[in-house]
């Protein structure tokens, strides 16, 4: 045949598979519009737009109405429960990221039988269910009293192409003889483990820019700062060991915000603050020490760490115990400082603080967020009354100064006591009410009662 005949040929061949593919869409169009017209009528919820439904479905989640931090990857529980309803609501819950953003995952599961019935291990088109959300940055949290055998290599697998973000193990006995399970978790950057020493396990440090290490040693801590260079925030609930040497301490360049805790377990408490004397971290921007007792606080390694590591830090938290010495050197050296909150606050402490206030506009010249909580908490009303006359005249001279330009324009101020006190007098809060007027956010509250808003 000559190839004009053959290109006619093929020409009307495309042009009838193009007209059969356009009945065939048209078939599809017509079942599609049945499909929606019978379940219309069939379940008039599928009638809601589909935001209104993944609105639903945030609300089922344990997270939105009870004490959760995480919702379980269990087929009789949202948000995978909510996949096996129906057609409509399975494409909603696949497509909506935001409801598998922070995960559960059972890791102390006996085999792999028992991995399947939780939801784990059941494939949909040869997918499990971790990676049939592949394109949902996830967080999970592993919980299990052991990382190793069978389910931890399990579960890897079921993560591997998942772009997994987080990954917290809640587990004071974790043993990390597996490390496959942080292998081809390309976009893994926080990590949260309780007991597991650092040098047992391998994930990929350097992708990390977050991490919680609790129940760990100074040299846990230590090591963590010089695994992982990319660090940006970072919490530690460290134990004291004195007989162990942790000189040669560590500089870390990147890491932005940095938070102690209290260790707590087997009757033994401790505060990480004195890790303060092995780091230097130049970039910080954000210090909270928490539940730190007088015995634990070192205020001078304190300030020698703010000397050595001078950071350009905005915002400084602690909460004391009863008797913490907190020392205004410290404050002094954090001129940088924009946000304070201070929790079991010292009567000489606030005195210092608003007398300066009042006569020193090189003290704390940028700040413009202050809250003071746990004040007099076994006061009665005449130290409250004394306290607010303390606070008053320092308070309003630094308010007053945001007109000049040595100083920034303070924009609140909080007063929180551990007990509430009656009513007060109206002569006594009436500073503080022309402050509110004039445009200072300020709040002076009980646990109940508040005095002024």
């Amino acid at each position: 045949m000559r190839h004009s005949a053959l290109r006619k040929i093929i020409a009307d061949t495309e042009a009838e598979i193009a007209y059969h593919e356009s009945l065939v869409k048209k078939l599809q169009d017509k079942r599609q519009a049945a499909r929606l017209e019978l379940d219309s009528a069939a379940y008039p919820v599928l009638t809601l737009p589909p935001e209104i439904t993944t609105e639903f479905f945030f609300w089922c989640l344990p997270t939105s109405y009870g004490n959760a931090e995480w919702n379980s990857i269990h087929s009789h529980e949202p948000p995978l429960l909510l996949t096996h309803v129906c057609r409509a609501w399975r494409n909603i819950a696949i497509s909506t990221c935001a409801l598998w953003a922070n995960i559960e995952l059972p890791m102390n599961l006996g085999s792999s039988a028992e991995l399947s019935r939780h939801g784990c291990s059941v494939n949909w088109g040869g997918q499990s269910h971790l990676q049939r959300f592949s394109n949902c940055r996830t967080s999970i949290l592993m919980v299990g009293r052991k990382w190793a055998g069978p389910p931890a290599a399990g579960t890897s697998n079921h993560c591997r192409g998942c772009p997994l973000t987080s990954i917290t193990d809640r587990s004071a006995s974790s043993v990390f003889k597996n490390t496959d399970v942080f292998t081809g978790l390309p976009l893994l950057r926080e990590l949260s483990l309780r007991g597991a020493s650092p040098s047992s396990i391998s994930p990929p440090w350097h992708q990390l820019t977050k991490f919680t290490g609790k129940l760990y040693t100074r040299a846990d801590c230590l090591n963590v700062l010089r695994l992982a260079p990319n660090l940006v925030e970072c919490t530690f609930a460290a134990y004291r060991q004195p007989t162990v040497n942790v000189d040669g301490g560590v500089t870390h360049s990147n890491l932005q915000c940095l938070t102690f805790l209290r260790a707590t377990s087997y009757r033994e408490t401790a505060s990480s603050a004195d890790l303060l004397h092995a780091i230097t971290l130049p970039a910080l921007q954000s210090l909270s020490i928490l539940d730190c007792g007088y015995e634990e606080f070192d205020d001078d390694a304190l300030v020698a760490f703010l000397s050595r590591s001078t950071p350009p830090l905005r915002k400084f938290t602690i909460r004391q115990l009863p008797g913490t010495g907190l020392n205004i050197t410290s404050l002094q050296s954090m001129s940088e400082l924009v946000d304070i909150d201070i929790w079991g606050v010292r009567k000489d402490f606030v005195t210092t603080i608003f007398e300066l206030f009042a006569f020193d506009t090189s003290f704390l010249p940028k700040l413009q967020h202050l809250a003071l909580s746990g004040c007099n908490p076994r006061g009665s009303q005449p130290q409250v009354y004394q306290l607010l006359e303390t606070v008053a005249p320092g308070l309003t001279a630094r308010w007053n100064a945001r007109h000049g330009r040595e100083v920034a324009e303070l924009e609140s101020f909080r007063i929180a006591w551990d007990t509430d006190f009656g009513d007060l007098l109206e002569e006594s809060l009436e500073p503080f009410e022309e402050l509110l007027y004039e445009g200072l956010d300020i709040r002076l509250e009980g646990p109940e009662q508040i005095y002024v808003c």
